[in-house]
């Protein structure tokens, strides 16, 4: 890399832009030097490289989010940065994942209860996780201090790793209306008691906008069984695709198994996704995200792990849709 490259870089990073985000245009000169001093640690985070110039009418020679930068990578600034050291009118502090590959989802996380694994999350903010209500179904308000969550772990008994996060958790906030024979509602909050430092190996999900348009591909992750009713949970972390299906087609086929039919509807706070390869989420992935690339390329979590039949084979999957529940979560995150 050129030492003119490394200062672009550096004058990006001293304005609080993630490396892998900023966006330098040629005329380096026209930065103003920030007059705080910024320890950055810039080797930490992301590799040498920035993406693009500013589109055409934009400033040269400014940081810009890159939104306004043909790449669509989108900007990400630190949280942890005081803010003299942040770019104004900037865009809102948020680290989505842009990787093609979704493993090692850096806003993936565990929740066990002891030492048991029991359902799986995204974390949204540093002390905020979203998950599945079903996780904490019959749960009494003494058990609260048993809970914890684990961020950055790819294998269920990983320890040794220095980027895994333990946290323990300060408060769950199932939703007040889930109802556990319909699958209604199926969503909570978990409230960590300590606040989780970001890094490229830890850092939040995108939540969608309310018009998030849903269809096509989707990826699941979790630690789910492979067999329904039996095995292990996996090992590793297990990357699942889908495609999504419409509410009708999925109650079409919900609705020839008669158990099914006459506990639940499929309503418009749910969505389903169909693998045509019997390769589907299963029990051990309540909870767990389902990811969807919008046209920035950022990946969001649109879909909560919720109920089935069996693993796999002819049966959609039904998760909570996230677009439904952003007024609750907006209330009850903080």
């Amino acid at each position: 890399m050129s030492p003119e490259s490394g200062f672009k870089l550096l004058s990006c990073s001293v304005q609080g832009f993630f490396k892998r985000f900023a966006a330098v245009a040629v005329a380096v000169a026209l930065l103003q030097p920030s007059p705080v001093r910024c320890d950055l640690d810039l080797a930490e985070y992301w590799p040498d490289k920035c993406q693009t110039t500013a589109q055409e009418g934009h400033t040269p020679g400014m940081c810009v989010p890159a939104a306004w930068c043909p790449s669509l990578e989108g900007a990400a600034r630190r949280d942890d940065l005081p803010s003299s050291c942040r770019v104004r009118d900037g865009l809102p502090l948020k680290c989505c994942p842009t990787e093609d590959v979704v493993k090692p989802a850096p806003s993936n996380v565990a929740i066990y209860k002891g030492d048991q694994f029991i359902c799986g999350g995204s974390l949204l903010d540093d002390n905020t996780v979203l998950t599945a209500a079903q996780c904490f179904y019959n749960m009494k308000d003494t058990d609260i201090g048993n809970y914890k969550v684990r961020l950055r772990i790819s294998e269920l008994n990983e320890t040794a790793s220095p980027h895994v996060a333990n946290l323990p958790v300060l408060r769950i906030l199932p939703h007040e209306d889930y109802r556990v024979r319909r699958f209604y509602n199926d969503i909570a909050l978990v409230k960590t008691a300590s606040k989780v430092g970001y890094s490229s190996h830890i850092r939040p999900v995108c939540l969608p906008q309310p018009y998030f348009e849903l269809s096509g591909p989707v990826t699941v992750l979790g630690w789910g069984q492979s067999v329904f009713g039996g095995g292990k949970l996996s090992a590793q972390l297990q990357e699942r695709h889908a495609s999504v299906i419409s509410n009708k087609e999925c109650e079409e086929i919900f609705g020839q198994v008669a158990s099914f039919s006459a506990t639940a509807t499929i309503t418009q706070s749910i969505v389903c996704a169909l693998n045509e390869t019997g390769v589907d989420s299963c029990q051990g992935d309540a909870g767990g995200p389902m990811l969807a690339r919008g046209p920035d390329f950022r990946w969001y979590v649109v879909g909560l792990v919720s109920f089935g039949i069996g693993c796999g084979g002819r049966y959609p999957g039904g998760y909570t849709r996230v677009t439904a529940f952003l007024d609750w979560i907006a209330r009850n995150r903080h």
